[in-house]
C-alpha cells in the first residue's frame, strides 16, 4: 500500500473537527494530504452498497493516489477508498440485493413515467446518482442519510442528518441542472416501492412490525413532501396489485431462464408459462 496514505484500521468513526464537516471531490484530494484526515481512512476494495453508505465519490476519471476509483462515506466505518467505480459496487447489488432485480424498478419507472434513471429503491433505503445512473463518472448519495438539498448553479448540496450527533455536507460540482426533478422521482419511486411491499406484506397477513424496525427517521427519503403531484401517488389498491402480479411474473421468468440455461435447453415461452400456470394451480382435494 502507498506509504503517502498509510492507511490503517485504528479508528471507523468519521471526524468531527469542523473542516472535515464539508466535503467535495477537491477538498477530498487536498485533505488526503493531511495527516489528521488520514486516520480516519481506510482500503476496502471489496466494499458493497449498503445502507451506512452516505456518500461516494466517482474518481474513476483522476484516481486518488494512481489507483482509487471511489470515496465512500460510511456512517459506521468513517472514509473508504476503493479500487472499484461506484458502477461496479452497484452492479453486485442490482444482482444480489434487489427485490426481483431491476425488473421491479423498471416497473415503477414506467408506470411513473420515469424515462431518466437517477435512483436505486430498496424499501427503507435509497441512493441517488448526481449524473444519473447511466453516466459511468456520476456520484451517489444515499436519500435515507440526507434532511436537505440544495441547488446552486451547477453544483449540488446535501445535508446529511446527525451522524453521532454532527450534520456533514456534500458538495458535487457539475451536477445536472434537473437535479431537484430527479430527486423528487428516486424519492417517488422508493414510495411506491414501499407500498408495493407494506401491500404485499399485508395481503400474506403479516404485521409490518414484524418483519423488521422500520424507520420513522425524518429525511428526504421519508418527506413526502417531495412526491410527484400525480393521481398514481396515492393508496391506489388496484396499481398495487398490477405491481405484485408483475413482479411475482418476472420472478418466475427470471427462475425459469436460469433453470432452462442450467439444462443447457433454449428458453420457450411456451413451456415456461405451462410451468408457471402449474406452479400457481391451488391445491385441490379432488
Amino acid at each position: 500500500m502507498n506509504k503517502r496514505f498509510n492507511l490503517h484500521l485504528l479508528t471507523n468513526n468519521l471526524p468531527k473537527a469542523k473542516k472535515y464537516r464539508v466535503l467535495s471531490k477537491e477538498k477530498i484530494t487536498e485533505y488526503l494530504k493531511q495527516r489528521s484526515f488520514i486516520k480516519y481512512v481506510h482500503e476496502d476494495s471489496n466494499y458493497r452498497f449498503n445502507k451506512d453508505v452516505i456518500a461516494v465519490y466517482n474518481f474513476e476519471g483522476q484516481l486518488l493516489n494512481g489507483k482509487y476509483a471511489s470515496f465512500i462515506i460510511d456512517a459506521k466505518k468513517g472514509f473508504i477508498l476503493s479500487k472499484k467505480t461506484p458502477k461496479r459496487m452497484l452492479h453486485h447489488m442490482f444482482n444480489h440485493q434487489l427485490l426481483a432485480n431491476v425488473s421491479l424498478q423498471k416497473m415503477i419507472n414506467q408506470i411513473l413515467n420515469i424515462k431518466f434513471h437517477h435512483g436505486v429503491s430498496l424499501w427503507q433505503y435509497a441512493f441517488a446518482s448526481i449524473n444519473g445512473y447511466c453516466d459511468k463518472s456520476s456520484d451517489w448519495v444515499g436519500l435515507h442519510q440526507m434532511v436537505d438539498y440544495k441547488c446552486k448553479a451547477c453544483s449540488v448540496v446535501l445535508t446529511s442528518k446527525k451522524i453521532h450527533g454532527v450534520q456533514y455536507q456534500f458538495v458535487f460540482e457539475h451536477g445536472q441542472k434537473h437535479f431537484a426533478k430527479r430527486l423528487n422521482e428516486a424519492i417517488t419511486h422508493n414510495w411506491v416501492m414501499s407500498k408495493l411491499i407494506e401491500n404485499t406484506i399485508a395481503q400474506h397477513g403479516w404485521h409490518i412490525h414484524e418483519c423488521g424496525k422500520i424507520s420513522q427517521e425524518k429525511t428526504l427519503l421519508t418527506n413526502e413532501d417531495y412526491l410527484i403531484k400525480k393521481d398514481i401517488v396515492k393508496d391506489d389498491e388496484h396499481l398495487l396489485k398490477e405491481l405484485v402480479d408483475q413482479m411475482r411474473h418476472a420472478c418466475y421468468e427470471n427462475f425459469g431462464k436460469a433453470m432452462f440455461s442450467d439444462l443447457g435447453m433454449e428458453f420457450n415461452m411456451d413451456d415456461f408459462n405451462h410451468i408457471k400456470r402449474k406452479a400457481e394451480r391451488k391445491l385441490s382435494i379432488m
